[in-house]
């Protein structure tokens, strides 16, 4: 409801009380109600009210939720520094030790700030977190390493390979498994 007031109205004073109202209740959905706000707050450009929201989410509710955590990354990925986005990873990994998308964030994080001697040490050490799960390890190494994979499609030299193996096919031209003209 609160969602669509700010939708309809664009009034955050009014929503802010509505959600404000709905952590008071004793069933209340804390993940849900905060994610929300978040949301919102950060369509209406407010990133510190956002930020504090992250930090009050996580006094609420003990900091033990690998999404919120994974959530947090992701925000302060797009809207804080390289300082802040590493620490929140850290610290992710900290309260969330068992939880393989937290591990996985931090190194994807770190992939992104293009550390990637430190992307793979954060996976070395979830893979020995994870070394009694073959199947938790097989994941984490084929996420980081997509990720890793989609980066580099996205960097100059992944779009000028693309376009190169393009033209090759259009022209007719064989490859070999190296991705070598024939």
């Amino acid at each position: 409801m609160a969602r669509n007031l700010f939708r309809e109205d664009g009034d955050m004073r009014e929503a802010r009380r509505m959600l404000r109202g709905g952590l008071m209740q004793s069933h209340a959905d804390y993940g849900t109600i905060y994610r929300g706000w978040i949301a919102m707050e950060v369509d209406s450009g407010n990133v510190d009210a956002a930020r504090f929201l992250f930090l009050e989410w996580r006094s609420q509710c003990g900091g033990k939720d690998g999404g919120f955590w994974c959530s947090y990354i992701t925000f302060e990925s797009r809207h804080g520094s390289a300082l802040r986005a590493r620490a929140v990873a850290e610290a992710a990994v900290a309260a969330c030790p068992e939880d393989p998308a937290v591990h996985a964030k931090y190194a994807k994080t770190e992939l992104r700030l293009d550390r990637k001697d430190s992307a793979f040490a954060a996976l070395a050490r979830a893979l020995a977190v994870f070394a009694g799960d073959p199947v938790a390890q097989e994941w984490l190494v084929d996420e980081v390493r997509g990720y890793r994979d989609a980066l580099r499609r996205q960097g100059f030299a992944g779009r000028l390979r693309t376009c190169c193996r393009r033209l090759v096919i259009r022209l007719g031209l064989g490859m070999d498994t190296s991705g070598s003209i024939r």
